[in-house]
């Protein structure tokens, strides 16, 4: 298993998540959302954080990890693949920490607001109204960390049909690690 670390800090941000608790093989390619939001509480850091791919400052040790659930994995093919979030806050930052094992690390993307979207990449949405969640912010980033940051509006169960990657984000920082070998050209 390789194993892939992604940090980024951004600033103040609303992060709905969906979590399911459980995985089964009637559940691996599909899964409805659960029937309420879990609830994350994001704790302070005294210090702030070194943006280094690493989660080797003690604060991390107080960030609740986040286990996402894999829908459209299909384990017998690609193997178990497994990601765990951290974040936590200080005055102007929101860090947010992923941890991702994966069996076949694959990124060739290096240009901002590149595809990177079809490689290994890790994403978050937010957005400034939490009762109308059709209007987002999208932030999606590869192991080479490279971003693809992008404002949409009319979001919805299926695809969201008004994505603007012109639109820039302002005070990113990413940084990443990785043990294993990244893996060129396209994975089948």
């Amino acid at each position: 298993m390789r194993t892939l670390v992604h940090a980024a800090a951004v600033f103040t941000l609303y992060l709905s998540l969906c979590t399911p608790a459980t995985i089964t093989a009637a559940t691996l390619r599909v899964q409805p959302p659960p029937a309420t939001l879990p609830e994350y509480t994001v704790c302070r850091t005294a210090t702030g954080l070194r943006i280094d791919g690493m989660m080797d400052e003690s604060d991390w040790k107080q960030a609740q990890p986040i286990r996402f659930i894999f829908p459209w994995n299909d384990v017998d093919k690609e193997g178990r693949q497994d990601t765990v979030a951290r974040l936590l806050w200080d005055d102007t930052h929101l860090y947010i920490v992923y941890q991702c094992d994966d069996p076949f690390l694959h990124a060739t993307v290096t240009t901002r607001d590149g595809p990177v979207y079809e490689e290994d990449a890790v994403e978050f949405f937010a957005t400034p109204n939490a009762t109308d969640i059709s209007a987002y912010i999208g932030f999606e980033m590869n192991i080479r960390g490279t971003l693809f940051d992008y404002i949409a509006f009319g979001g919805g169960k299926a695809w969201t049909p008004n994505i603007h990657p012109r639109w820039q984000s302002e005070g990113v920082k990413i940084a990443s690690t990785y043990s294993g070998t990244l893996v060129s050209g396209h994975i089948c």
